[in-house]
């Protein structure tokens, strides 16, 4: 998920999202409790799935600009078609 959402920001998506990930989930390294740390876990292949169905969304999640509430109103497919957001 990571990976999917850090493609959607354009500037600095690889440090703000990606790292923490590779470092907490593949390398074992825990940056905080919460998250806990494994090693192993990235599949290298479907991270890039995922880091091409991030750069394809036309709405970044976490910007100020989503209104969740107001998506939740509308069928599932209307909102993946207007966020850009392909199966």
């Amino acid at each position: 998920m990571s990976t999917f959402t850090a493609a959607m920001h354009r500037k600095e998506a690889m440090s703000g999202h990606v790292l923490p990930v590779i470092f907490s989930w593949h390398l074992g390294i825990a940056l905080n409790e919460l998250a806990g740390a494994v090693k192993g876990a990235l599949d290298p292949t479907e991270f890039w799935h995922a880091w091409a169905r991030g750069e394809q969304m036309k709405v970044d999640l976490f910007g100020p600009q989503w209104d969740f509430w107001a998506a939740i109103r509308e069928p599932i497919e209307t909102i993946r078609t207007r966020i850009g957001l392909t199966a």
